[in-house]
């Protein structure tokens, strides 16, 4: 696992930046307004302003809450799965870490 990005929480979404050896730019990650049903992501995901991806509200085995985020986009050598947690180090309760998990192997 790898920090690829921070963002704070701010009002009902988050904003930060997020890094990889191919990537660089600003992300948002606000509320789905139209979902629809429970199969939809409970968040939208938006890099530079472009739409990339979602993100889901989970339970962790000790049942805290985290949000779950699947990326795609034509400059990703794959799709981009990572949660989001409490960033290391910090005492605000608002900052939060980018931590990408590589899909299993089969």
């Amino acid at each position: 696992m790898a920090t690829i990005g921070h963002v704070v929480l701010e009002a009902d979404r988050y904003r930060g930046y997020m890094r990889t050896a191919t990537f660089h730019g600003s992300i948002e990650i606000a509320p789905n307004l139209s979902k629809s049903n429970d199969k939809q992501p409970d968040f939208r995901v938006f890099v530079n302003g472009a739409d990339i991806g979602g993100g889901w509200n989970r339970d962790n085995r000790e049942g805290e809450k985290y949000l779950s985020l699947s990326m795609d986009d034509p400059s990703f050598p794959a799709p981009i799965h990572a949660n989001l947690g409490r960033a290391a180090d910090q005492d605000d309760p608002n900052a939060f870490a980018i931590i990408w998990n590589r899909p299993r192997q089969r």
